[in-house]
């Protein structure tokens, strides 16, 4: 086992770095795409191992904190995060995370994703012991994937709603959900069929509706054997035999034992126990001692086995119960001894009951008066003390409680003298050593701060000087480019690009932060096609990346001039034409390499420097 978690996670590990290099590195899309992606993966790991989805998970909300996602794609990460701690067992924080997912599935106008954060709250409730909160979500849940069409959705809501309402006792309201949701699956084909059946067999069962039940049952057991799912087979089987347990034995006798040849071809041994058992008490009650016997003696085998007492001390009441009914009077009474022993180690009592109502009716059939009235007292003590259990338990916790304040009252007092003899001393010492650390981490601090300042301005002013340098190399190349094209003929869409050059520069149309390839191409008077086309024939480029690079321009013509030095980068990249603050930030930053505030410090320096006046 831990050397597959350990090769999952190697794998999940190996996936994540995959995944990481393929991320491209800007836009709000493609990181979009990204958290999605790892999302899904998170899902997947999940389904491994509760821990082998958090490495993607957890790449998710890396990226989702560098970049602003839509409140879509939040909701789908939160929900997510919720699944993450629900299969930790972290409850609350996984209706935290569904909370939240629900409040941006509102903001994005998402039903679905509202729906589906409303499914697993429910679910979460139920963990909690919160049903009545759990049926509220579960209903806004089934009420929302109703509108949108989303029936299977809805089906697997109405399934869950459907079993907390049975838990809760009711059996009507949890009938008709369970009704609805059998309506949906069956005209889907689904392979959920056989258990829901189960569940709505049961629910006619607790109405007192045997035939329905009965019927549904039978249901169940077609669809199973129709997914060849032997579990359910079984199961279905198991309820069949229960069903008819008392009304025909025979049937309930032979579905027993086809659910036992059943599970005896399945690796589970304990699932066969409960089913040894019961099938014994049926012989039992047919008078077939022989055949309960062997049913008991294959509990014991089974239980011991695996070192499950319980079980031992059921086929051991079974053997002692069979061995009293079919007249072995003295064996019975040293099985029920040596169950009750055992029962008794147990503390189980509820067994302990039945063993001793058991003893008493055989005393009584063997005529043995004194050993009756000894079964009677017994008796008579062990239902005292099952009524008294809950009293004496509550008793207890109590005494415990009190002995645990005590205890915890004198060692908080000796503490507290403790802690005042040694206060001073120790205050003193801790003062002493945070002073010495805090001047020593000073010190290491200021020399390296100054350091890396250092070399981080001496880096800008490189990046600096190699911008200007590569733009006294465009503009030659520019001029260059002038003259061959005064020289040569120019072409229609050189023509066209000079034009718009010859526009910009002299009614510097890019200062209107909405300014659109429409509203050029219509003062130009030809299509935007066209004029699309031909910046991208002779410069190579799309026009926003020309309309940024003009307005990156007159930006650093602002931040040369001091008597602008006062006035806010925002506001000059506002005047220039930018939209947004984001956008100029990373468009300058693309363009000189340098953050804006970073470039005017540098200017500002180069001013002031004699050697550049």
């Amino acid at each position: 086992m831990r050397f597959c978690s350990i090769l999952s996670a190697f794998v999940c590990v190996l996936l994540l770095s995959r995944c990481e290099y393929s991320l491209p590195g800007s836009g709000s899309g493609e990181t979009e795409q990204n958290v999605n992606k790892l999302l899904g993966q998170a899902f997947s790991g999940f389904r491994v191992t509760p821990d082998s989805g958090w490495i993607f998970l957890e790449k998710a909300n890396q990226l989702a904190r560098e970049k602003s996602l839509t409140d879509t794609t939040l909701s789908n990460l939160y929900y997510m995060n919720g699944l993450g701690w629900y299969r930790r067992d972290s409850i609350y924080l996984a209706l935290r995370d569904f909370n939240l997912s629900v409040e941006k599935a509102v903001k994005a106008s998402s039903p679905f994703h509202e729906a589906r954060a409303y499914t697993e709250t429910g679910r979460a409730l139920v963990v909690l012991a919160e049903y009545e909160r759990a049926i509220d979500y579960l209903n806004r849940s089934i009420a929302l994937f109703d509108s949108i069409g989303n029936s299977m959705r809805g089906a697997d809501s109405r399934i869950i709603l459907g079993s907390v309402l049975n838990d809760q006792g009711k059996y009507k309201e949890a009938l008709k959900v369970s009704l609805e949701a059998y309506e949906i699956l069956y005209n889907r084909n689904s392979s959920s069929l056989s258990p829901l059946c189960m569940t709505i067999a049961t629910t006619f069962s607790a109405l007192g509706s045997k035939e329905e039940s009965l019927a549904y049952d039978f249901k169940a057991l077609e669809f199973a054997r129709k997914a060849n799912d032997k579990g359910n087979i079984a199961s279905a089987l198991i309820n069949l035999g229960v069903q008819y347990r008392y009304a025909n034995p025979d049937s309930s006798l032979y579905y027993y034992r086809e659910a036992l040849d059943l599970q005896r071809k399945m690796p589970y041994v304990h699932n066969r126990l409960p089913t040894l058992f019961n099938l014994g008490n049926i012989c039992m009650d047919r008078g077939d001692f022989s055949d309960a016997n062997a049913c008991f003696d294959s509990v014991l085998s089974i239980s011991r086995s695996i070192g499950m007492q319980k079980g031992v001390a059921m086929a051991l009441s079974g053997k002692a119960i069979a061995a009293s009914r079919s007249g072995q009077y003295d064996r019975a009474a040293a099985l029920f001894s040596e169950a009750m022993n055992m029962a008794e180690k147990l503390a189980d009592r509820e067994l302990m009951l039945d063993l001793a109502q058991e003893r008493y009716e055989m005393d009584i059939k063997s005529g043995k008066s004194s050993a009756a009235n000894q079964s009677l007292l017994k008796l008579m003590e062990i239902k005292d003390s099952v009524a008294s259990a809950e009293k004496r338990l509550e008793i207890y916790k109590m005494e415990q409680k009190f002995q645990s304040e005590k205890k915890l009252a004198e060692i908080s007092r000796l503490h507290d003298d403790v802690q005042e003899r040694e206060q001073d001393l120790r205050n003193a010492m801790i003062i002493g050593t945070l002073l010495l650390l805090l001047a020593a981490s000073m010190g290491v601090f200021a020399y390296f701060y100054a350091r890396l300042s250092r070399e981080r301005w001496n880096a800008y002013r490189q990046i600096l000087d190699r911008y200007e340098e590569s733009q006294v190399m465009y503009r030659q190349t520019r001029e260059i480019l002038d003259e061959l094209q005064t020289e040569n003929r120019i072409t229609a869409a050189q023509a066209l690009v000079k034009k718009m050059h010859e526009l910009f520069v002299r009614e510097m149309p890019y200062l209107n932060p909405d300014l659109k390839v429409n509203d050029i191409a219509d003062q130009l008077d030809v299509s935007y096609r066209a004029l699309i086309n031909a910046l991208k024939e002779v410069e190579g480029i799309p026009f926003n990346t020309l309309v940024n690079r003009y307005r990156i321009d007159a930006t650093i013509r602002i931040f040369r001039d001091p008597a602008y030095s006062h006035i806010k980068t925002e506001s000059i990249a506002q005047d220039a034409g930018f939209g947004s603050r984001s956008t100029f930030y990373s468009v300058f930053q693309e363009v000189t390499g340098l953050k804006p505030g970073h470039y005017r410090q540098l200017v500002a320096e180069k001013l002031q420097s004699p050697g550049e006046q």
